[in-house]
């Protein structure tokens, strides 16, 4: 079972980014007073007690970091949104949802896709022209 970690600082993003270069982290952007967001919120957390999630998930609460909040959509280039799931993956976002898009499976698959190693084709398989 994973645990949501906090993140609202500079530093904390760029360890973020860091670890994004390794495998995907999720960053999750949450609001406190969205009846919404409670929701999404609960999806995830749901998801990462059962293990349907197995990824670094990373909580940011707009009303605590807001400066980050805007720093994460202006370094990936995605409009702000709360709530907003944000895959990264090597420093870039490969899928995001929002409000009710937030679903823990599209997630998992998402991540799973980018973090599968490419298949080569086996000497004997042939390329048709």
């Amino acid at each position: 079972m994973s645990a949501m970690k906090e993140l609202k600082t500079a530093s904390q993003l760029e360890a973020v980014i860091i670890l994004s270069q390794h495998q995907p982290v999720l960053v999750f952007k949450h609001s406190r007073t969205c009846p919404i967001s409670q929701h999404a919120f609960s999806l995830v957390k749901r998801a990462l007690d059962r293990g349907i999630l197995s990824l670094p998930v990373f909580c940011l609460v707009v009303q605590d970091a807001r400066p980050i909040a805007h720093e994460v959509a202006r370094r990936w280039g995605i409009r702000h949104e709360s709530p907003q799931v944000l895959l990264v993956y090597r420093d870039k976002v490969v899928y995001h949802a929002s409000h009710w898009g937030i679903q823990p499976e599209e997630i998992r698959k998402q991540a799973n896709r980018v973090s599968e190693p490419p298949t080569i084709p086996d000497e004997n398989s042939h390329v048709q022209p």
